[in-house]
């Protein structure tokens, strides 16, 4: 391969990728005062963008007269039993959506139906929040609650996702494919709301598949007023042939089959997009942990800054929450940005560093290094050998005043260990008044690597990753993984074949830092012709970090990376198997 092809190539492959994929949104500031209806802005980075469709009828509520019938543009209702704007329940504000279903009659559907702009296509995101309400009586027979359909029609048939259950016990999720009639698909009964007259919170994620395949999910959720409770079908095939789009989301409320007497459904604060970046109001301060949350519309939105006009949901004036972004891809910031509903968002807190670098021990013959951190917030960084107050830090960082610091540190002598003193301030005047520091050292002489890597051609994937090895060369390993006795802090990776320039391998890839809940980005030095972040032959990165630790098998540390090559005509980079229909971050693991 000559270089000017190899550049045509690798600039071809490059297309394909996005940005990476594990940089999480982190909040830094808001400005606005966190209320009911107040425009909000939300500053920070990695957010992405999002210009995807959203449909929101909070306001919408609030705004609608007590008794009369609910309307709103590319809505309909009242076909069966009256759909209204009511003051008896509200779950935010005053007022909901009110539905009587009479089962028996021709009031046994309280259907109100949304019509998408923009239809859900194959390999597409649709996102569903609403809060329901249902009277106790819905517990004796059949509730279906929700449709998304390709026709505007109760009636089952091919291209519908359907929601139900059954006297509140064994709920289900039916699934009818493009040409399919009932085709039903019965999951879990956890994630669907119960008759229980209680608000209860419900999410759905569709992420469609391909056509005719089996790489779309559906996600549930649900707040039942305790706790969270969520589950993810992968491999599902949810759409099968093209001009079968999902156009319509048909909030039905049948009851029937057993069930007896009037039954009242509430809804509010609904919630419709196509895509799942977004923002969110939560009751705990780790998005792994939260329970309550309250979708915020947005009205503008950018990778460092998102408007939206503050939805205070249940939460009352005085009341900590915690805000999280979430991008196109799922990822929120692991931990929410406090927020005290009814306050002014001025800013009196300093700056909260993380992420120190270099760490643990380098190696012998290093003289300089790059010492690094980040902040939830622009800041100024200073440092020096002593611990002092900020304005007496000798050393200001050559890269700073943003969230990301960086520093060159040289001189550095085999044998030695070096500490580091760190503060920063905001741009508001905040100077921190701890220490906070970064330390290593640099061995006294090299150590000795040897293989550690704990994926074998044998070992199950984890679902979205693409596998170690070469699956069209006799599992020759592409991602691998050594180790060194002498500094348990210390990984070797190599993405490639040594020795082998067949293959193309991306300089960048991610290990996962344990101690924050993220991903981490390395940079490895290419062993060939490099084009941009690309290599023709194999890459290979040391990385030293606190958080790394080697000495287990069982907890290895997880790290990624990226090879391609030309098979049967047609560039494969990632693969997960033969096909290779997907481009993937490749995983490995390393322990001893």
């Amino acid at each position: 391969m000559n270089r000017t092809i190899l550049a045509l190539l690798l600039l071809g492959i490059f297309s394909f990728f996005p940005s990476p994929l594990f940089a999480a949104p982190a909040i830094s500031s808001l400005s606005g005062t966190v209320s009911q209806g107040s425009s909000v802005m939300v500053s920070g980075s990695a957010f992405g963008t999002n210009s995807a469709i959203q449909e929101w009828i909070g306001s919408n509520i609030e705004n609608g007269a007590d008794g009369s019938a609910f309307s709103k543009s590319s809505w309909s209702a009242g076909q069966w039993a009256p759909v209204s704007y009511s003051t008896e329940q509200a779950r935010s504000g005053s007022k909901s959506i009110k539905t009587t279903v009479v089962p028996g009659f021709d009031y046994r559907n309280g259907l109100f139906t949304h019509t998408l702009q923009t239809p859900i296509g194959s390999s597409e995101k649709l996102y569903v929040s609403w809060w329901v309400r249902p009277s106790t009586g819905a517990g004796t027979g059949q509730w279906k609650m929700l449709r998304v359909s390709g026709t505007e029609t109760i009636i089952d048939g091919p291209q519908e996702l359907v929601l139900f259950n059954w006297n509140n016990a064994s709920n289900s999720q039916r699934v009818i494919d493009p040409g399919t009639s009932n085709d039903q698909t019965y999951w879990s009964n956890e994630g669907f709301p119960k008759a229980n007259s209680l608000w209860q919170r419900v999410e759905l994620v569709v992420n469609t598949s391909g056509i005719d395949q089996s790489n779309g999910s559906n996600t549930l959720g649900l707040y039942d007023g305790s706790s969270f409770v969520s589950n993810t079908w992968n491999s599902t095939r949810n759409f099968t042939a093209s001009g079968q789009e999902y156009n319509y989301l048909l909030f039905q409320n049948y009851m029937g089959n057993g069930a007896s007497g009037n039954i009242d459904f509430w809804f509010d604060d609904i919630f419709i997009q196509n895509g799942v970046a977004r923002v969110e109001l939560c009751d705990s301060p780790t998005w792994s942990t939260r329970g309550e949350c309250d979708v915020q519309p947005r009205t503008a939105w950018s990778d460092t800054s998102i408007s939206i006009t503050l939805n205070a949901g249940g939460f009352s004036a005085g009341q900590t929450a915690y805000l999280y972004v979430i991008d196109a891809s799922g990822t929120p910031n692991a931990s929410g940005y406090p927020v005290t509903i009814g306050a002014s968002s001025s800013d009196t807190t300093p700056p909260v560093r993380s992420n120190p670098a270099p760490s643990g021990s380098l190696t012998a013959g290093t003289t300089s290094t790059t010492m690094t951190l980040t902040t939830n917030e622009t800041a100024t960084c200073k440092y020096g050998t002593t611990d002092q107050a900020y304005a007496s830090l000798p050393n200001t960082f050559t890269t700073t005043n943003s969230t990301s610091h960086s520093q060159t540190i040289s001189g550095l002598s085999n044998g030695q260990s070096y500490t580091y003193h760190i503060r920063c301030q905001d741009k508001a005047g905040n100077a921190n008044t701890t220490d906070f520091t970064v330390s290593f050292s640099v061995l006294s002489s090299t150590p000795t690597f040897s293989p550690c890597s704990t994926l074998t051609p044998s070992s199950s994937l984890p679902g979205g990753y693409g596998s170690p090895f070469d699956l069209f060369l006799s599992n020759t390993p592409l991602v691998a993984a050594e180790c060194t006795a002498s500094d348990i802090h210390t990984l070797k990776a190599t993405i490639g074949i040594p020795g082998n320039q067949t293959r193309v391998s991306y300089t960048k890839g991610y290990w996962y830092n344990p101690g924050t809940s993220s991903w981490v980005e390395y940079t490895g030095a290419c062993s060939g012709t490099q084009n941009g972040n690309w290599c023709q032959g194999p890459v290979t990165a040391t990385v030293t970090h606190a958080n790394i630790d080697t000495t287990s098998a069982q907890t290895p540390v997880t790290f990624v990376g990226m090879t391609c090559s030309v098979q049967n005509g047609a560039w494969k980079c990632g693969c997960r198997d033969t096909s290779c229909s997907s481009f993937l971050w490749q995983v490995q693991g390393a322990g001893r």
